[in-house]
């Protein structure tokens, strides 16, 4: 029996005319009215389904790009100009605090490069900065490292902390 949109209010069936007019009879029509229980099952399965697909399309991201929250290296630190600026900034922001008496110890800085670099998602993005640099003093070589947190939204960087690297040798520095 095919019962046509308000059959369910007369309580009678649709007839056919003909063999294939089943064809064109719009299926997803219910054969009744449903009822607020009903209503609400479909409602939860709804948000059911909407939040599976949240959950895999996290995974997905999850999978492709580490650990959230995690750091995660960034590999192509030498052609990086945001990366190489994050560290040009850090320099620059480390002889400001220098100069105004904030740091102790430690003379003006000449930027050479970044080393290495590591990111992570925070409220922002946290660069985590292997950064080689010359004394303006003695013009030696030396390592620091660097943490900075760029908030773009805001249009903030701030820098955490710059120190010298512990586990930095001058042999491993290319020239």
């Amino acid at each position: 029996m095919i019962m046509d949109k308000d059959s369910w209010k007369r309580g009678t069936p649709l007839v056919l005319p003909h063999p294939h007019f089943h064809l064109r009879v719009r299926h997803f029509l219910p054969l009744h009215k449903p009822s607020n229980s009903e209503m609400n099952l479909h409602i939860t399965m709804a948000n059911s389904i909407i939040t599976f697909s949240f959950v895999i399309f996290v995974s997905t991201f999850v999978a492709a790009n580490g650990i959230l929250g995690g750091r995660s290296k960034i590999t192509d630190v030498n052609t990086n100009k945001e990366i190489q600026d994050l560290g040009r900034y850090s320099v620059e922001e480390y002889n400001r605090l220098h100069r105004s008496g904030t740091v102790k110890n430690g003379g003006d800085l000449t930027f050479y490069r970044v080393m290495e670099a590591e990111k992570q998602v925070v409220s922002g993005m946290k660069y985590y900065l292997k950064i080689q640099a010359f004394s303006k003093t003695s013009g030696d070589p030396k390592v620091f490292e660097a943490v900075v947190v760029v908030k773009p939204w805001l249009r903030s960087k701030q820098l955490l902390k710059f120190a010298p690297s512990p586990a930095a040798a001058i042999s491993q520095l290319v020239w």
